[in-house]
């Protein structure tokens, strides 16, 4: 390894564990790396991770950390720019065609190597722990996060509900970079507290009080018939096609806090009843044969009471 503070010559940082920078496991079991042939540092090269090198930095040298893994995905150099106006922030460019007196880089390389093919791809089981426990130590002898503040954060997971269909809601998750949806439909249930709107808070809720069980999933029949399954496990929520957890149905991961995930569905529920809510669309209240609501009599539980129950799960 090298020494901190000096300055490897090919990714550009004088910590050589610095990445990931959070989410470590996750990321290195997942995504397709990029490794310095000088220092060993990994370099994330997924445009579709919690923070890549397409995101928009407020700090230069998080952009500087992973300034290589966007020159070996553009395979030309590159360098961070300031770009400067209401909300200023940095962000990796190539030098080609950005590179002006008007424009200069804040961190341009004088060291660019082009990487080969070999430095890139996915890592094996060994390769990933044997990196984990590396930045572990590095993590205990170096303060580095007081430069990567907001980058270092966790990641919020957003949910939206929308009136789908006759019967049936959409809740959309979402966090910066992916999104996955989730139905909920009347099903004959007029039972508030077994309904799958109050099953989902609770088990979020669960998960937020307490240690997650690995084994412990959440699966979801929506209209289709096929389940969803949601897997609580060292601080990630993860959402998967289909009922198993495997990494070939993951649609969907996200850092963050369980309690954050129960506050903000709770939110979101709370809004979809002030400004999109449609009972007789949700509850399908029409015994008429020709209307397209039209029930046979049974009804599910209305969404007020559903959040009702929710607000009063904490």
């Amino acid at each position: 390894m090298l020494q901190k503070k000096t300055i490897c010559p090919e990714c550009y940082s004088e910590y050589p564990r610095i990445t990931p920078f959070f989410a470590s496991e996750n990321c290195l079991k997942n995504h397709k790396q990029y490794k310095c042939r000088t220092c060993g540092r990994l370099v994330c090269i997924d445009k579709n991770t919690e923070i890549s090198y397409f995101s928009k930095f407020n700090f230069k040298e998080a952009a500087r950390y992973l300034l290589r893994g966007g020159e070996a995905f553009f395979k030309e150099e590159c360098a961070v720019f300031e770009k400067r106006g209401n909300n200023s922030y940095f962000q990796i460019l190539p030098v080609y065609g950005n590179l002006s007196s008007k424009k200069p880089a804040c961190f341009l390389p004088t060291t660019y190597r082009q990487a080969v093919k070999k430095q890139t791809g996915l890592l094996s089981e060994e390769e990933v722990k044997k990196y984990i426990l590396e930045q572990n130590e590095e993590r205990r002898v170096c303060d580095y996060s007081q430069f990567l503040e907001e980058n270092l954060n966790e990641q919020n997971l957003e949910f939206k509900f929308t009136q789908y269909d006759i019967g049936i809601i959409k809740c959309s998750l979402k966090t910066k970079y992916e999104s996955f949806c989730l139905y909920f439909y009347d099903d004959e249930n007029s039972e508030v507290e077994t309904s799958d709107f109050v099953m989902l808070a609770k088990w979020f809720y669960k998960i937020s009080s307490e240690k997650a069980d690995p084994s412990d999933i959440f699966k979801l029949f929506p209209i289709d018939g096929d389940a969803r399954c949601i897997k609580a496990e060292n601080g990630f929520l993860r959402v998967y096609e289909f009922c198993s957890p495997s990494d070939e149905n993951l649609r969907l991961s996200c850092f963050c806090s369980y309690k954050v995930i129960f506050d903000n569905y709770k939110s979101a529920l709370k809004s979809f009843l002030k400004n999109g809510y449609n009972s007789k669309m949700w509850e399908r209240l029409s015994f008429n044969p020709d209307d397209d609501a039209y029930y046979d009599g049974f009804e599910g539980a209305p969404l007020e009471k559903i959040y009702e129950c929710i607000e009063k799960i904490e």
